[in-house]
């Protein structure tokens, strides 16, 4: 039976009146399009009872809090933007390990969060959490930000509120339905987000420098390839670390790893780069048992090598349900013009493009 978003949308309001009762609601919004549908959903049932923030870790892309909530304006809920990059900075400062990064960004979210609650009067949580967030949680291929009962953990014990998640049983595709049934068109459109933003982008230990390098470069990749894909995204090493002889030839290691999957579980293994004449869709299939045996994640294409700086990622996807997904073969001379506009970012030593797909790579680097 097709999926009706009429339907969902009046039993989701049906449902949260319902839990809630007289409550306030506070809602963590982040600009993507699930955090957007589920304040919008709840927005309808409960009105001027919901409290909708946008936190600022540090980890958006260029002028982002300012423009959601503008956005959020036009359809007539307003956003509280809440300054807490120097608190993020701290807590993650030194931390490499992938997974960690995740559950610090987590703990300090909903410390925040759970702050704001009782500043407000607001007894219940609500997040945009789908069913792949959830699904990679328990599984363990990574961990969620916003995924807290499904893996054990109370947040009315933790953090002291209930969590509403009227999405948690729909995938990206059925979400987008929704949204634009709802209006939403500006965030149904937009480039999917991380939850951790761009901290799962800058793979190993947090640099504020890479942090800026991968700003710029974000918003380049979004511009020139966002018709190409269902999500494009960059991400910034801090360099190349070394060499390595393949099946099909000699090619460099990155600095750092990145995540993938392996049968049903995470994996964390070797990123290396080839040369563009490995930009084949047959590249990563003829590689697999090669990377399988020396712990290899992700295989890349360099387009530029300029010397000495940053590694800049460029990665492009195609998928309908966010948990598998398929590379893009992007034209050369648009790869190319995209690449020589990141090298001129203060700092960048080489651009590359990541053509592995889901699995055995995730779609983020982290």
């Amino acid at each position: 039976m097709a999926f009706d978003p009429s339907a969902f949308v009046l039993s989701a309001v049906a449902e949260i009146r319902s839990l809630v009762g007289g409550e306030r609601i506070i809602s963590a919004v982040s600009g993507g399009v699930d955090s957007a549908t589920a304040t919008a959903i709840a927005w309808r049932a409960v009105g001027n009872s919901l409290h909708a923030v946008f936190l600022d870790t540090g980890f958006m892309r260029e002028g982002e809090p300012e423009e959601v909530v503008s956005e959020f304006r036009k359809i007539g809920i307003n956003v509280e933007i809440v300054r807490v990059s120097d608190r993020f900075y701290r807590s993650l400062s030194g931390i490499s390990d992938p997974e960690e990064k995740r559950k610090v960004f987590r703990r300090e979210f909903y410390s925040v969060l759970s702050s704001l609650a009782r500043e407000r009067g607001c007894k219940f949580l609500l997040q945009g959490t789908i069913a792949p967030d959830w699904i990679e949680t328990k599984g363990g291929i990574k961990t969620q930000h916003n995924v807290l009962e499904q893996i054990g953990i109370d947040p009315e014990r933790e953090f002291g509120f209930r969590v509403l998640e009227p999405l948690k049983d729909l995938y990206k595709d059925q979400v987008r339905v929704v949204a634009h049934y709802l209006g939403l068109d500006y965030f149904a459109r937009r480039q999917p987000f991380p939850g951790p933003g761009l901290l799962v982008r800058v793979p190993g230990a947090l640099d504020l420098d890479r942090l800026r390098v991968l700003r710029r470069a974000t918003s380049l990749v979004e511009q020139y390839l966002q018709a190409y894909s269902t999500q494009c995204l960059a991400s910034v090493f801090s360099g190349i670390k070394g060499s390595v002889k393949t099946p099909i030839g000699d090619g460099q290691i990155l600095s750092e790893g990145a995540t993938g999957v392996m049968g049903d579980s995470r994996a964390f293994g070797a990123v290396i780069s080839l040369p563009l004449e490995a930009y084949r869709r047959e590249t990563v299939q003829e590689l697999s048992p090669f990377m399988a045996d020396n712990g290899i994640t992700r295989v890349l294409v360099k387009l530029i090598e300029k010397g000495e700086g940053y590694a800049v990622v460029i990665r492009a996807v195609l998928t309908e349900d966010f948990m598998t997904a398929d590379v893009p073969m992007i034209e050369r001379d648009v790869l190319m013009d995209l690449a020589n506009k990141i090298a001129e970012i203060d700092g960048v030593g080489s651009v590359h493009y990541d053509i592995t797909p889901k699995p055995p790579a995730t779609i983020e680097f982290e």
